[in-house]
């Protein structure tokens, strides 16, 4: 048992994919470059075509479907 290798499958992964899919088009555009590219709210902004503001609205928006989704799980 000393030279079994460590099993990672037990292990949920930390990026929730399924509850990502489960945003709308837009929110879940915004929450893939802001949180899993890492880009910044005016890069974020100018990729969208749309304002800071509204970005930031996206973001937000995004967050909060998705934080729902993960409460229902």
């Amino acid at each position: 048992m000393a030279n079994q290798p460590f099993k990672t499958e037990i292990f949920k992964p930390l990026t929730p994919k399924r509850e990502i899919l489960e945003l709308t088009p837009n929110n879940r555009l915004a929450i893939v470059l802001k949180h899993i590219l890492g880009m910044s709210v005016q890069e974020i902004s100018e990729v969208m075509q749309i304002s800071v503001s509204s970005t930031k609205e996206k973001i937000y928006k995004g967050r909060e479907e998705l934080r729902k989704e993960l409460i229902k799980k």
